[in-house]
């Protein structure tokens, strides 16, 4: 009786069919459907720790012989639960290919670079762990970069907030405190003046939020996203120019057009370079490089896309240190006379009923 129980697993798991399908009742399947969809918070880069940890879990997996759909969908269960993570699930579950399956629609930014870099390592439906650890390392710098973006940033907000919440405090104990304002809360030039400081201060809120997002927010480089492109896929494996022709057919139309009709990928790349200014020119120098000798050269392609990220860094430091003096328009122009329009004002109204008009005395006459 074991013998034939043993025959039986042993011919479930050698089957073809073992590695393409997945079990609806798999342990993962409740672990990752347990988690309550927060679509909002998924687009924010809070999400790329379990990015990275999901990319490492998967390395492990495959260094362990385990097989590539299993050891995915096991992966992609550490992932809190977003419709795109589930379509994807379920896809791998339906016997989809898994390159296919990587290809999920409606993705936002940070999906669209996890899914990317997945699809980047797998070659031949196997996954190449040096390539999703060298994935797993960017997405982990990409981490620290928002995070020191937003301690820097985190000052002038909570400045905003005190500023913009104090005129209100001050409101608030003037209303308790005296009877006189809170007869007069309901008269038409009390009403007035509290709308006239309301608005003036929400719109210095917003342009204060403005300001601090514009500065904390970093466009995005086409040179630094091939940069890392190459990183991972040259950890894979792939050749140059099959790297190159990869990335340019999701992120850049020109440059893939030109590859398709054979042109040398120094030709390419000079009128890439030509194109894209800034660190486009170093990189493309380095390309030509490797593609003439025929080196290998992803340690220069590694260091070259830690120097791009360096200066980016850089550049958001230099926003961060002029946004104080960016910020002396919204609170000399809207804080400060929504000060003057929620404190001073009321308080002015509140006692000028105690004020009363009477003629200058006259004079004694002797």
């Amino acid at each position: 009786m074991d013998q034939r129980v043993a025959n039986q697993h042993l011919a479930h798991l050698t089957s073809p069919a073992a590695p393409e399908t997945f079990d609806a009742m798999s342990p993962e399947t409740p672990r990752m459907m347990s988690r309550p969809v927060k679509r909002g918070k998924q687009s924010t880069p809070q999400v790329l720790p379990k990015y990275a940890q999901c990319l490492e879990s998967l390395a492990r997996a495959t260094r362990s012989h385990q097989p590539t759909r299993d050891a995915l969908m096991a992966s992609l269960s550490l992932l809190p639960t977003t419709p795109v993570c589930t379509q994807v699930v379920n896809n791998l579950r339906n016997g989809e290919a898994i390159h296919d399956s990587l290809s999920p629609q409606g993705c936002n930014q940070y999906e669209q670079q996890f899914f990317e870099f997945l699809r980047v390592s797998l070659i031949q439906q196997i996954f190449i762990p040096q390539a999703l650890e060298q994935a797993a390392d960017l997405i982990r710098e990409e981490v620290r970069f928002h995070q020191d973006l937003t301690t820097a940033t985190a000052q002038a907000r909570s400045s905003a907030l005190l500023l913009t919440s104090l005129p209100f405090i001050v409101l608030a104990l003037l209303l308790v405190s005296s009877s006189t304002a809170r007869q007069g809360v309901f008269s038409h030039l009390f009403v007035l003046t509290i709308g006239i400081g309301i608005t003036v201060n929400r719109l210095g809120w917003w342009w204060i939020q403005h300001l601090v997002h514009k500065s904390s927010v970093h466009t995005a480089d086409l040179a630094s996203s091939l940069a890392q492109r190459l990183c991972v896929s040259l950890r894979a494996g792939v050749s140059l120019r099959a790297a190159v022709e990869a990335w340019a057919q999701e992120s850049d139309q020109a440059l893939h057009q030109i590859l398709l009709r054979g042109e040398p990928l120094s030709t390419a790349l000079q009128e890439f370079a030509h194109r894209h200014s800034g660190g486009s020119h170093h990189l493309v120098q380095v390309l030509l490089e490797a593609d003439r000798d025929g080196l290998p050269v992803i340690h220069t392609i590694s260091r070259l896309s830690l120097e791009m990220r360096t200066h980016r860094r850089h550049q958001a430091d230099i926003r961060i240190r002029q946004l104080p003096t960016k910020l002396t328009l919204p609170i000399v122009l809207c804080v400060l006379p929504s000060f003057i329009f929620l404190t001073v004002i009321p308080i002015v109204l509140a006692n000028l009923s105690q004020f009363t008009l009477s003629p200058p005395p006259l004079p004694t006459i002797s």
